[in-house]
Formats: C-alpha cells, sequence, structure tokens
C-alpha cells in the first residue's frame, strides 16, 4: 500500500508505516482555498501548479510500475483526489500490454507474431467524498435551505444535490466501482441524481469487473438497523470520524484525582497569604478565622455524623464521593495550523471570564434548571465520566480542558493565559507561595509535565484567580500581584471558589480523552468539532482570521452540523451564549439526537474498508 498526500506532508501516513510517494509541501492555505480565493493566489504563488503537476507525475508512475499486477486506487476527499483518481485510470488503458499469462485481464488480441496479449483493462477506483454534506444545503426534512434557495437559478443548481454534475459523472464511471458519502441523506440525494452507466465504455469483461453494483458483505437488515444506506454503488457506511474516539482514562485518573490536591496547596497557599496580608490577629480570632478559611478535607465516611459535612463539602472532594469535583467541564479546539492555532487560542480562552461569570451572575442561564448538573449528564448517560449529579456537594470551579497537537511547544498558549491572569497550577509549588509577606507569582512552564502516576500523561495545569481582589506589592521589584480574598467552599459573586473562578488543563495530545471528560466545547476547527457534535455535545465557534476558520467557514459549519453548533460573533457573546446552553436540559437532549443523525457512530472505517475490498474483488485478475 502506498498514498500520495495532495495536501500537507503526510505525517499521518508516515505515522502508521504507510509508504508515500511523490512530492508533499504544506502550503500556505493548508488546504482550503475554497473559502477564499486570496488563499488560492497565494498557494499559486507559493508553487501550487508546479506541485500538482508533479504528483500527476508520481501517479502515472505508480500506474507504470503496477501495470502488471492488482492495483486499485482510493480517492479521498473532493472532487480533486476524484479526478486524480479517473484519469489515472484512463491512463492505465495506454500503457503497453504485458504478455498473455500476466495478472492484467482485458480482451484479448494477437500480434501479427502470433503472441497473445491482453488489452489493457482499466483501473477501478473507489472514492470517499468527505468534504460534502446534503446539509449543507438541506434541513433535516430534505428541503433546500432558505439561505440556499434565494433564486431560480440556486434552486436549480442544488436539484441535483450538493455534489456538482461533473462530480456525479466521475462518480458514474464504470471504473469508480463505490463512492461512498459521509451520511445517509447524501447517499439518498446522490444515487438518485446519479447519471447511468454507459455500457458501451465498459470493458468487456465487466461483469466480473468494474460492476456498478459491488456486493457488500453487510446484510440488508444491519444497514436498516444501523441507519446506514447503500444503493449500486452509492453507501453510506459510517463516518470514520468517530472511529478510534476511545478514551484513554488517563485523564479521567487525574483529574479525580492529583488535580483536587493541587487545586488544595493552592488554596491553602492563597489563605495563607490573605493571613500575612492581612495582618496578625489576636490567637483566638486566628483560630477562628482559620477554621472558616480551610479547605475541607474529602468526606469518605457515610456515618450519620459526617453527613452534614459532606453536604458542606467544597469543590475538592475525592473520586470516592463523587465522579468530577467540577460542575461543568467543556473542551477548548483552537485547531492545529500554524500560526492560526495561536490566534485562535487567545479568542477562545478570552471568552472564559464571560462564561464563568454568566454562570454566577445567572444572566442568559436557563431558570428551569436549577441544578447546572442535571442538564448535562441527562444528555451523556453513555459517557461513564458524566458531572456528579449531586446538588449536595455545594458550589465547583469551572474546568477547562484544551488537547494540544503533540508537535507544538507549550510556551505559546502558556504565555497566552499568563497574560490573561492565569496562574499555574504545580504539585508541590502552589501558584501563590507565601515567603516573609511576599507572594510570588508562577513562572512560565517552558516543557511539558507529567500528569499523573506513569508519564505517559504530560501537560500544564492553570488556574483563574477569582474573588475580592486586593492588590499588594510584591516586592523585588516586581511590582503588584493580585491576591485573592475568598473563603473556602463559599462562591463569591464573580463565580470563584476558593479562590479559584476556572481550572485549566492542557494536555499533550489526549483529544479522546479531553471529548469524552468534557460536555461541551468551544472549539475554532473543523475534525474536532465535527467528533464532538457525534459524541451528542454542543460546540460553541467564533470565526478567526483563517486561513481555515474563517467567517464563511464558521458559517457553513453551522448548516453542516445544524443545532448541535451555536455560532457567535465574539468572546464576550459566547461566554453567555454558553452558559444558557450547558444548563438547559431540553438543548442538551436535543443537541445529542441531532449529532448522531450527522455524524453516526463509530464503525465506519471497518465497514468502509470491508466494502471497499468487496468491490476491488475482481482487481483485474
Amino acid at each position: 500500500m502506498s498514498a500520495l498526500p495532495l495536501v500537507g506532508m503526510g505525517g499521518a501516513y508516515h505515522r502508521h508505516g504507510i509508504t508515500t510517494i511523490g512530492p508533499a509541501k504544506t502550503m500556505p492555505s493548508g488546504g482550503f482555498i475554497y473559502m477564499d480565493g486570496r488563499q488560492l493566489a497565494n498557494d499559486v504563488a507559493a508553487g501550487l501548479i508546479d506541485l500538482t503537476l508533479q504528483q500527476w507525475q508520481a501517479i502515472q508512475q505508480w500506474v507504470s510500475d503496477h501495470s502488471n499486477a492488482p492495483a486499485a486506487i482510493l480517492a479521498v476527499g473532493d472532487v480533486f483526489p476524484l479526478a486524480l483518481a479517473w484519469l489515472a485510470s484512463n491512463h492505465s488503458t495506454t500503457l503497453p500490454p504485458p504478455l498473455n499469462g500476466s495478472s492484467r485481464t482485458g480482451d484479448l488480441a494477437k500480434t501479427p507474431q502470433g503472441v497473445s496479449l491482453s488489452v489493457p483493462a482499466a483501473l477501478p477506483f473507489a472514492f470517499m467524498g468527505t468534504a460534502k454534506s446534503e446539509f449543507y444545503i438541506r434541513g433535516d426534512d430534505n428541503q433546500l435551505l432558505p439561505s440556499q434557495a434565494k433564486s431560480f437559478v440556486e434552486r436549480w443548481w442544488h436539484a441535483g444535490g450538493v455534489y456538482h454534475p461533473w462530480e456525479r459523472w466521475l462518480m458514474a464511471r464504470p471504473c469508480c466501482r463505490l463512492a461512498v458519502v459521509r451520511d445517509r441523506l447524501t447517499a439518498q440525494v446522490l444515487a438518485d441524481h446519479l447519471p447511468a452507466e454507459d455500457p458501451s465504455s465498459a470493458p468487456s469483461n465487466s461483469s466480473s469487473f468494474c460492476s456498478s453494483s459491488p456486493s457488500f458483505s453487510t446484510a440488508e437488515a444491519d444497514f436498516s438497523e444501523q441507519g446506514l444506506f447503500r444503493r449500486g454503488k452509492v453507501a453510506y457506511l459510517g463516518n470514520p470520524m468517530m472511529d478510534d474516539m476511545a478514551p484513554s482514562h488517563r485523564l479521567s485518573s487525574f483529574l479525580r484525582s492529583q488535580l483536587p490536591s493541587w487545586l488544595r496547596q493552592h488554596t491553602s497557599a492563597n489563605d495563607a497569604a490573605n493571613h500575612t496580608a492581612n495582618g496578625s490577629q489576636d490567637s483566638d480570632h486566628d483560630t477562628s478565622s482559620s477554621q472558616s478559611t480551610n479547605v475541607v478535607r474529602p468526606q469518605c465516611s457515610t456515618s450519620a455524623h459526617t453527613t452534614n459535612a459532606a453536604a458542606q463539602a467544597t469543590p475538592l472532594q475525592s473520586a470516592a464521593t463523587q465522579s468530577s469535583p467540577f460542575r461543568h467541564a467543556l473542551a477548548i479546539f483552537p485547531g492545529s495550523r500554524v500560526p492560526e492555532v495561536f490566534s485562535n487560542w487567545e479568542l477562545l480562552t478570552a471568552s472564559i471570564p464571560h462564561l464563568v461569570s454568566s454562570l454566577a451572575s445567572g444572566s442568559g442561564v436557563n431558570s428551569g434548571d436549577t441544578n447546572p448538573n442535571t442538564s448535562i449528564s441527562a444528555a451523556t448517560s453513555t459517557n461513564t465520566t458524566n458531572i456528579a449529579s449531586s446538588t449536595s456537594i455545594g458550589p465547583l470551579p469551572v474546568l477547562f480542558l484544551c488537547p494540544i497537537v503533540p508537535s507544538l511547544p507549550p510556551s505559546p498558549f502558556s504565555t497566552a493565559l499568563l497574560a490573561q491572569g492565569w496562574r499555574p497550577l504545580r504539585p508541590g509549588r502552589p501558584s501563590w507561595e507565601g515567603e516573609g509577606g511576599e507572594a510570588k507569582g508562577g513562572q512560565e512552564e517552558e516543557e511539558w509535565m507529567a500528569l499523573g502516576e506513569g508519564g505517559s500523561l504530560h501537560g500544564l495545569a492553570f488556574c483563574l484567580p477569582g474573588g475580592e481582589e486586593k492588590r499588594r506589592d510584591c516586592g523585588e521589584g516586581r511590582g503588584s500581584l493580585t491576591s485573592v480574598e475568598s473563603s473556602a467552599g463559599a462562591e463569591s459573586s464573580d463565580g470563584s471558589v476558593g479562590g479559584v473562578r476556572a481550572v485549566l488543563v492542557m494536555v499533550r495530545g489526549g483529544f479522546a480523552d479531553c471529548a469524552h471528560e468534557a460536555h461541551a466545547a468551544m472549539a475554532m476547527a473543523g475534525t474536532a468539532t465535527e467528533q464532538m457534535v457525534g459524541l451528542g455535545k454542543p460546540v460553541f465557534i467564533m470565526p478567526g482570521d483563517g486561513p481555515q476558520f474563517t467567517a464563511a467557514f464558521a458559517e457553513a459549519q453551522t448548516r453542516l452540523l445544524g443545532k448541535s453548533v451555536a455560532l457567535c460573533g465574539s468572546p464576550e457573546e459566547m461566554g453567555p451564549v454558553a452558559a444558557a446552553t450547558i444548563t438547559n436540559s431540553a438543548v442538551i437532549q436535543e443537541t445529542a439526537a441531532d449529532g448522531r443523525i450527522r455524524m453516526g457512530g463509530p464503525g465506519g472505517a471497518r465497514r468502509i474498508a470491508t466494502a471497499v475490498m468487496d468491490a476491488m474483488i475482481a482487481l483485474r485478475v
């Protein structure tokens, strides 16, 4: 097996041990030229035309090298790889035929010398369309969206579906053995409008080769039960994006065991700093104050005399008493492309204070859901790491989980957080350190550190201070530093608990773990947003400067993913919108159902692989 990466360097293929052919180059647009003509101009200036010609030459060479052996092509993406696959199939018919007895099969012919030759059979190919969906132009009722049917021209243009006539023509060619699309609605519309094949264009042995109706190994009844679809060569077999999403549970263990202790260290150090700043009191008053500000330790006993204490427990409860120490958990997906990912990160994290403030004040929060955990857990009953539904554990900080692409350094992300007022949480070294009346702010971590036991999970943790703030001199020319005063376990007007408004954990990799732990997401990404929606969780997005996540891309994503995505115009808008959604059980349940319709469940990759092999079973033999 060989792969030709048309966009990017093909790192995913290399990580899985798949050989790549042809040149590879990362273009300025990252492959998103269809959203902005300026990006196409930038790519052309960067050598797009030369790169395309070289890639076509690599395809020709590969076809020639495999002309005497069973071979086939799988085109993945949009019309560009589809067209290349069709051109490669045509090119294969121009190659000199091998001597009779080789593995190639076609119409037999004889040379003037009487040597039997086989007429070249066109190279078969399959197409996996990932870029288009009928949901871009249609609603759940299969009717064109108002925004896509403003004129007679638009209604006529979309009459045949989201795939253009030339794309459908390519898929209708006899040697396109299989056309797999990303959802059931798209498959139904495509099957209805795919042109009939021209029998005269098929090779004479098409009954055993290039059949337009490949045999699928999955039973028809199974297709109906799983919401799948097939007709002729068109099929919806599930969405591979939802595969390989099983969590490792390493993050879950860290969140429920070690992170609470880090928060206790931070809160205790913060309280000590406040006492030092306020001056010494008489011993009796000191004792009383200390008791009122100390963090309540985990209550594991179920005896009668500890019941009331458990009811007053703080957010820093242990895993023994609850499933999660946080009342809300949201993921942040800034994307993966440099430098866009860094600007996206600053926008998304800027919305956090607005979200926390909205939850604390109740502005925009659904008044019908008095328990903020009820709405979340109702929609994610299948998630083994639901937020605790108990109302006896008191107010809890808000948790943000941020998977970062492993190839990116943590410094740009942590620097942006520190500039926004976040403070590092580090084991054994609280972010507030009282030394002789001086509080020192934690410095930026330059490298990832181990989270949890075993060293298999790496990341960085931060907290956002809150409560009633006081400014005091830090000494050593450091200027002023915000010190937080807030009674441990009590929630202040800004939503802080024990001096903490929110907790953020950056994880190196770990996307699946973050997605399963979170119950909603704030995102400026493509695939990550779709996967979160497929898990039945709402996503809040806003446009950036691009080149990928522009206003046009974000608007198109709302059409693709429907009710599961809320498009916001700014961080100030995203916070209240997110707060209102995650506290509304009806919206959460509706989102979960719609997400499953649009993205499907796991298992698509294996079904598609099986169907491709079934469709290619004749493989020029």
